[in-house]
C-alpha cells in the first residue's frame, strides 16, 4: 500500500469512527454541536443583537432569537467574508506596527547603552 493510500486509509477510518459516534449518540452530539455554536457566536455582533452570552439552553435561544430567512442574515455572512478578504490587511498592519515597535526598542536601547558608556568615562 503507497504513502499517500496508507494516509487517506487513517483519516478515513477516523471519521467513520466520529459519524458512527454522531450516529450513535446524535442528541449528545447536537448538544455539543450547539454549545461549540454558542461559544464561537459570543463574541460577535450577531451574538451581541441576541444576547448569547446569556443563551445556555436551547428553550432560550428559541425565545431570544427571532426565526429569519437568508435575506435577513445575509448581511451578516457578507460581512464575514469581508472580514476574510481584509484580514490579510489587517495581518500586514500588525506586522508593520510590531517591526516599527522593534526598532524603536532597538533605538532606546542603543541610546541608553551610549549614553551609560558616557557616564562611564
Amino acid at each position: 500500500m503507497s504513502f499517500r493510500n496508507t494516509i487517506l486509509k487513517a483519516w478515513f477510518s477516523r471519521r467513520a469512527r466520529a459519524i458512527d459516534r454522531f450516529r450513535r449518540h446524535p442528541i449528545e452530539t447536537q448538544e455539543r454541536m450547539f454549545r461549540y455554536l454558542l461559544r464561537r457566536g459570543r463574541m460577535t455582533e450577531f451574538g451581541d443583537r441576541y444576547d448569547l452570552r446569556h443563551i445556555h439552553t436551547v428553550e432560550q435561544f428559541q425565545t431570544q432569537v427571532e426565526t429569519f430567512d437568508y435575506d435577513t442574515f445575509k448581511p451578516y455572512v457578507e460581512r464575514m467574508l469581508d472580514v476574510r478578504e481584509t484580514s490579510a490587511d489587517v495581518a500586514r498592519f500588525y506586522d508593520e506596527v510590531l517591526r516599527r515597535e522593534a526598532h524603536r526598542r532597538k533605538v532606546k536601547q542603543a541610546r541608553g547603552r551610549r549614553a551609560a558608556g558616557a557616564e562611564g568615562r
